[in-house]
């Protein structure tokens, strides 16, 4: 996600100075505020929300006894699949999209006690495909335009 936005605007950067040197040209400067500010700024807030949120915590989860299990230094949760009342998928519009925040995500997951949970794409690979098919639920999809939490 955020690997491959940093080496394209890193190979633009440098054609640029290999054409033009290190003179600034408005209309190239502008351009890039604007890439910044509409590309980079909302991926950047979103990947440091989702680093945030899920920062040195552990997600098990045990298919055999269904049971989902998540520690982090803020809280210790141990929850039976039955206990789950809801889940959402909160996704950026555009999945695969040009634009690097289109695959930000998040889960939300919340329980029969009222607890909610937020498993992020950078804690699980691949987490649209894999999350509903390891907690055996189904999903309600919410799009947003940057998955912010």
């Amino acid at each position: 996600m955020l690997s491959w936005m940093l080496i394209v605007y890193g190979l633009l950067g440098l054609v640029y100075v290999y054409f033009f040197g290190f003179k600034i040209n408005r209309f190239f400067a502008l351009a890039f505020l604007a890439a910044f500010l509409f590309d980079i700024c909302p991926a950047l807030i979103a990947h440091i929300q989702y680093y945030i949120a899920n920062s040195h915590a552990t997600l098990t989860i045990d298919k055999e006894d269904q049971i989902l299990m998540y520690n982090s230094p803020k809280e210790c949760m141990s929850y039976h699949f039955d206990d789950i009342a809801v889940v959402e998928h909160v996704a950026s519009y555009g999945g695969g999209a040009w634009y690097s925040f289109s695959e930000y995500r998040y889960f939300r997951i919340t329980f029969k006690d009222k607890k909610q949970l937020i498993i992020t794409c950078l804690m699980m690979e691949d987490i649209k495909d894999t999350l509903e098919m390891l907690l055996r639920v189904r999903a309600q999809k919410k799009m947003k335009l940057v998955a912010f939490i």
